[in-house]
């Protein structure tokens, strides 16, 4: 059991790095968004895409090993940390309850920030897909008459732009 924990601990330190660098590129995937450096966004998503996936095999491999402690411990359906930690002895313990508190931490503090991104991509799509409209009134003003005989507006128009990109 101490080799899977010490493994734990320096799978979930290894983790706790990646996760602050990932913090330290959406602060800069931000500052690009701000300036409006798309070459710049481009290298940074690049970035933030290849520490997503280091991100997800330290996951499994993390997944892994609580179960293997699970497992020797004996605690039925453990799926996270918290549950085990009782069992681990005591040095040990309060490492992993440090990581787990910084981790979590981390994550919320990621979820912030990309939230934030994610408005002001939001926001420049909406400014971008306006000024579209507008130029759109101005040129294709084109009314007709429909079936009825009364005037009828053209098509509004195609969208560059839309949020789910």
């Amino acid at each position: 059991m101490a080799d899977e924990v010490s493994r734990l601990i320096a799978l979930l330190s290894e983790k706790e790095g990646a996760l602050q660098e990932l913090l330290g590129l959406l602060e800069e995937e931000r500052s690009c968004l701000v300036q409006m450096d798309m070459e710049k966004l481009q290298s940074q998503t690049e970035k933030k895409q290849a520490l997503y996936d280091r991100l997800a095999g330290s996951s499994r491999l993390c997944r892994q090993l609580i179960d293997q402690l699970a497992a020797q411990l004996g605690v039925a359906g453990a799926h996270n940390l918290s549950p085990l930690l009782p069992g681990v002895p005591q040095p040990q313990r309060e490492t992993l309850q440090g990581l787990q508190a910084r981790l979590l931490d981390l994550g919320r503090g990621l979820e912030k920030l990309s939230a934030a991104n994610g408005q002001l991509l939001q926001n420049a799509l909406s400014t971008v897909n306006r000024s579209l409209e507008f130029f759109g009134r101005m040129f294709n003003r084109s009314t007709t008459y429909g079936g009825a005989g009364r005037m009828v507006s053209g098509s509004s128009g195609p969208k560059l732009l839309r949020r789910e990109a």
